[in-house]
């Protein structure tokens, strides 16, 4: 590996796309009704976007058109540990697939730049990480075997 790029940063970044993934096959999709009504929401108008308010609970993720976090229906302690662990990626994903639906896309259509942009962020996030705690490893390893040992 790379001096800047260690085993540990891609062995996080690797199990943390793994643990999605799983997370993603085994959670059933989202109805077309879902995004059929979604979609109905927004309107587009000759000086911006008008947005119906619904009174309805969406979930604050969707990755691969699949919910995430809902607020009303507890998540498992595994995904409500994932998504702490990449809160950076939670959010800007959740912030570009609301931002994008709202201007640019159909909410599935969304769904599917949300998640391309959480595996980024999370991956980044995991691979600087590893790289800072690989860095940390050899700097204690360093001062260690310069301090003198008695025998």
């Amino acid at each position: 590996m790379t001096r800047g790029l260690s085993r540990l940063s891609v062995v996080l970044a690797a199990t943390n796309a793994l643990f999605w993934t799983l997370c993603v096959v085994v959670r059933d999709p989202l109805g077309p009704d879902y995004f059929r009504e979604r979609d109905s929401r927004y309107r587009k108008t000759a000086i911006g976007v008008e947005w119906h308010l619904v009174t309805d609970v969406d979930p604050m993720l969707v990755l691969a058109e699949r919910p995430f976090a809902y607020p009303m229906t507890p998540e498992t302690a595994a995904i409500q540990a994932g998504l702490v662990l990449n809160m950076p990626a939670f959010l800007i994903a959740s912030l570009a697939t609301e931002l994008l639906t709202n201007v640019a896309l159909t909410s599935r259509s969304a769904t599917w730049v949300g998640t391309i942009t959480f595996l980024l962020i999370g991956t980044a996030q995991w691979l600087l990480m590893g790289s800072g705690l690989g860095w940390l490893g050899r700097r204690r390893r360093r001062l260690h075997s310069a301090v003198p040992h008695r025998e």
